[in-house]
């Protein structure tokens, strides 16, 4: 009866200790399975970090890039505009030489028609 008895706690005790390492293998599970979804999740971050990264350095590569364009637009404007006033400060010289020109024939006009009224 006592062996009976030893053995029926024995079993008992290796029962509580089955569950016990159950329960204790259970939690590690579910330890690792949170560790891996963090690990995941960190990957996850990482690798969105990283694109933002990449997004970022692309915006402000086309920001440089339509900036100089800008500047280059503006370059050429302001090109074409000083030709424009070169090309419109010919054409003042020219009149102004032709004004002179005029006033000039006006003068000796004016000059011969006096000499022919003093004949």
């Amino acid at each position: 009866v006592r062996l009976t008895e030893r053995v029926a706690d024995l079993a008992s005790e290796l029962e509580t200790q089955a569950s016990v390492a159950h329960e204790s293998e259970r939690m590690m599970l579910a330890e690792i399975e949170t560790r891996k979804a963090e690990v995941a999740m960190e990957r996850s971050s990482a690798v969105s970090v990283a694109r933002l990264d990449e997004l970022m350095q692309k915006a402000r590569q086309a920001g440089e890039q339509a900036a100089t364009q800008a500047v280059s637009r503006a370059e050429d404007r302001a090109g074409r505009a000083e030709d424009q006033l070169a090309e419109a400060q010919r054409d003042v010289t020219r009149l102004e030489a032709r004004v002179l020109k005029a006033e000039a024939h006006a003068e000796a006009a004016t000059g011969r028609d006096v000499a022919a009224s003093t004949k």
